[in-house]
């Protein structure tokens, strides 16, 4: 069983292809003009792919959906910056905190064998807490964001803190596993979405700056491609040997300059102007604004697991996003 949003559209396709019978849950079975999509991928039928209703912040809500599953990936939390009347408890760590209580709770009821978590390298580093030379892994835990204080690092701090304090505290009759990734690039599969999802506006952002001629960033931080991070929750909830551990999953970490100038290699035609300008030193962005994540512990439970090339990501996401007038 899985949440449907964002990159777990991707999951979905990957677990239908794969053979697996998929439990997903979606905020109103009316709006069909937002999942029909998911009903046309490759071996999707109303016998592999059953939808139900479900809120992150409704008691009991995941309790239909989770029945007879014995894998649940839970994948679903708020990302979005600040926007008009926003409040960081209220529109990220609540309802973050709530699906994961809710989720944990159904699959107790329901006899789930192993419970996949999409987190987030958000709950292990805040940005105050980068400094040169420093390469985060599992064992780092945020401990500088708040609700009013980077809310959306925090709501996936918390969350993923109940996960493990329920399973270890509970004993429930299944075991954990969470995914740790960084910003995922890559196409979205929902053509009828209205919105470009906030991972891939930061890359059109980019775009945008560059073509303006406008200074790009020279912080950086770490990026990986959306079916990678499908292929690493579907791969793990199979190894025995991920049992009770966090992932890191990340193809590498980049400046935002060094983004820039993929962007420009790779799609020179879209450039009249084919200079990227910063606004900063890039090596002191390189050297101690950037976050580093260590992917040893993934590569040891899975290492025959191969990242697409950040290159390749860029390019595939960018001709998404010129799909939806992002670009």
């Amino acid at each position: 069983m899985l949440h449907c949003l964002s990159h777990c559209f991707t999951l979905t396709k990957q677990l239908l292809e794969r053979g697996y019978t998929v439990h997903g849950t979606v905020r109103s079975l009316k709006a069909t003009d937002k999942y029909q999509f998911l009903k046309e991928f490759p071996k999707a039928s109303d016998r592999t792919l059953v939808l139900f209703e479900a809120n992150l912040n409704d008691e009991g809500s995941f309790d239909e959906a989770v029945k007879g599953c014995s894998i649940v990936f839970h994948t679903a939390s708020p990302f979005f910056f600040e926007g008009d009347n926003f409040d960081g408890q209220r529109d990220l760590v609540d309802p973050a905190l709530n699906g994961t209580r809710n989720v944990l709770s159904a699959c107790a009821k329901a006899g789930v064998k192993r419970l996949v978590v999409t987190s987030s390298v958000a709950a292990i580093y805040d940005p105050s807490m980068v400094k040169a030379g420093k390469v985060f892994t599992e064992a780092d835990w945020n401990i500088a964001s708040s609700a009013t204080n980077n809310p959306y690092q925090y709501s996936k701090t918390v969350a993923e803190k109940e996960a493990w304090n329920f399973v270890q505290e509970k004993k429930p009759g299944f075991d954990l596993v969470t995914v740790n990734p960084p910003f995922i690039l890559g196409p979205i599969l929902n053509k009828a979405q209205t919105a470009v999802n906030t991972s891939n506006d930061y890359l059109a952002t980019i775009v945008k700056k560059v073509k303006k001629g406008e200074p790009v960033g020279v912080f950086g931080f770490g990026f990986v491609d959306v079916s990678d991070v499908a292929l690493a929750h579907i791969l793990l909830a199979e190894e025995p040997k991920s049992s009770m551990n966090r992932f890191i999953c990340s193809e590498g970490s980049y400046t935002v300059s060094e983004i820039a100038k993929i962007v420009v290699e790779e799609l020179p035609n879209e450039f009249t102007d084919k200079q990227v300008k910063t606004d900063g030193d890039e090596r002191v962005g390189k050297e101690s604004m950037t976050a580093y994540f260590s992917t040893d512990k993934l590569a040891s439970v899975l290492p025959n697991f191969k990242y697409t090339s950040i290159r390749k990501s860029i390019v595939d996401t960018y001709n998404n996003l010129k799909e939806f007038g992002a670009n």
